[in-house]
């Protein structure tokens, strides 16, 4: 095969063959050959080529690894990502040690077998989540895709896919559901805490206090059984302002003790409204609340807020009892400020009990930032 110049200026692939034809005497008479064009099967093969190339590129520099095997699990093909996935060196490395995929690379042979009776049956793998055996003999996650090809008798030639390494995520799921499964508990022994604490407690996890909870005392407070889910009953402020009277009237937007603690993130004190309770009655209260600081808070980054109530009849008894069993000589209003109280959650329900009985019921502050320091 050669170029030739043809009468149009332009140079062509031909391909020729010939033969000699010969006297007697062996002396070459002529020859006798052929000139074919094959300019169109050179152009073919130079985009066939080239397409190879991009194809390698690709197999070569793709971010996840791409694997072919036997269906016995004989490893045929690896690309650069699959062996820094399993830990090793080069492409020919991975190929040449790992001739039993199955034992080598699967933490659980079973999840091979799998998904090879899926692909067996012309089905396409998606995203199967497993865990494979690195160089090093660690485990890592991975996430497996894969086919089967088929010959045109519909045997099965060899296994091909993609494998995605998914073990930071893995990691960071389990960290967060461990995290969770903390929060949960650390949430469950502040509510049985907070339900010890004989003065009606009520937190907002939002600054704009969409969301109340409370303890026992707050919900007999409000003549209402507690419910079993936290979303039950008056959960808002926008629903408390309506059981709130403040001078014969339902208490302005913004001015419970929670909400005015939560917009100013400072604390405030003696704030007397009229609670409406369950049953229409009427009971004079005195509300105060500060902010939760978020260096201590355990239930997200937002700032959460805390309040108190007491009725007058309360706080003047227990005003009397503080007075008498701790010599205590501040005003009792400095005393219901909730500061720090999800470090509360570090302490012993019975440890708080007994600090609060041997204090007086009104003296929270100094039991929570006592725990809290």
């Amino acid at each position: 095969m050669y170029r030739l110049r043809f009468r149009d200026g332009q140079y062509h692939w031909v391909a020729s063959s010939g033969v000699s034809l010969t006297e007697k005497d062996g002396t070459i008479r002529e020859w006798i050959g052929t000139f074919n064009d094959i300019t169109g099967r050179k152009r073919a093969e130079e985009a066939l080529r080239q397409k190879e190339e991009e194809y390698r590129s690709i197999f070569e520099q793709a971010l996840e690894g791409i694997y072919r095997t036997t269906p016995e699990g004989k490893s045929l093909a690896a690309n650069p990502a699959l062996a820094k996935i399993l830990g090793y060196t080069s492409t020919e490395e991975l190929v040449t040690n790992i001739t039993d995929t199955l034992g080598q690379m699967w933490a659980d042979p079973t999840s091979r077998q799998t998904i090879a009776e899926v692909m067996e049956r012309g089905e396409v793998v998606r995203g199967y989540e497993c865990q494979f055996i690195r160089k090093d003999n660690q485990r890592i996650w991975v996430s497996v895709n894969g086919r089967a090809v088929r010959d045109d008798a519909g045997k099965t030639l060899y296994f091909e896919g993609f494998i995605e390494d998914i073990n930071d995520r893995k990691l960071a799921e389990q960290k967060l559901r461990e995290s969770e499964s903390r929060e949960r508990a650390r949430a469950k022994q502040l509510e049985t805490i907070l339900n010890t604490i004989p003065i009606p407690v009520l937190i907002a996890h939002d600054p704009e206090c969409r969301e109340i909870i409370r303890n026992l005392a707050a919900w007999e407070q409000l003549g209402i059984a507690k419910p079993e889910s936290d979303t039950e009953g008056p959960g808002t402020a926008r629903e408390l302002r309506h059981r709130i009277l403040q001078d014969g009237t339902p208490i302005a937007k913004g001015q419970l003790p929670i909400e005015r603690a939560a917009a100013t993130g400072q604390p405030v004190y003696n704030v007397s409204t009229t609670l409406i309770r369950e049953d229409g009655t009427e009971r004079h209260e005195i509300g105060n609340a500060a902010p939760w600081s978020t260096s201590t808070a355990r239930f997200g980054e937002l700032s959460v807020q805390g309040s108190t109530l007491q009725s007058e009849s309360e706080r003047r008894r227990h005003y009397g009892e503080v007075k008498r069993g701790c010599g205590w000589r501040r005003k009792w209003l400095k005393s219901d400020r909730l500061i720090g109280i999800s470090s509360l959650a570090r302490s012993t329900g019975p440890r708080l009990w007994r600090r609060s009985m041997a204090c007086g019921r009104d003296n929270f502050r100094e039991i929570t930032m006592s725990i809290c320091n």
